[in-house]
């Protein structure tokens, strides 16, 4: 009867680290998507700002205000891309994610197989503790979720299904 008690706790506490990897995971997700289109929209901005503004630079009849005024803008879009640098926060948004997916899989198997086959207890504890200490070093690692992020991983997760899978169907 102890045992019993003790696997449900096991696994219930699995189900918990699964849950906040999910969330981790789908939070670095929207995070990343974010940053992505940053990254893209200041970079075009340098882009076309630099090319269209040096262009006009030898053009007449007042246009070389205007490739003053595209030459400004690119150069405090290109401020504002070295400061954030999105794409490598959108990188490491996804690295971790990934990660935070690699925890959720691990603390699946750990709740629905590995509770249900292994005959040591002091294993399956030795087990969540590692995946615990994985939770918690991606956690580390990732930036915080910003609000909006965290509101659309609730999304994906609960309303949209996002994290079934097909065995889970069934």
């Amino acid at each position: 009867m102890a045992d019993e008690r003790v696997r449900d706790e096991i696994r219930a506490e699995a189900d918990r680290l699964e849950e906040n990897a999910t969330f981790g995971q789908q939070g670095n997700l929207e995070a990343a998507k974010l940053w992505t289109g940053w990254s893209w929209a200041l970079g075009s901005v340098i882009a076309v700002g630099s090319a269209v503004g040096g262009v006009l630079t030898f053009a007449t009849n007042g246009l070389q205000y205007l490739a003053g005024g595209l030459a400004l803008l690119a150069a405090a879009a290109t401020g504002v891309h070295g400061t954030l640098r999105p794409a490598k926060r959108a990188e490491r948004a996804q690295s971790v994610a990934v990660q935070f997916l690699a925890i959720q899989d691990r603390a699946r198997r750990l709740r629905r197989v590995d509770a249900l086959t292994s005959a040591d207890d002091s294993v399956l504890r030795d087990r969540l503790d590692e995946i615990a200490s994985q939770l918690d070093a991606a956690r580390e690692r990732a930036d915080p979720t910003p609000r909006w992020a965290y509101l659309r991983a609730k999304r994906n997760i609960e309303r949209d299904g996002g994290q079934t899978h097909r065995a889970d169907a069934r």
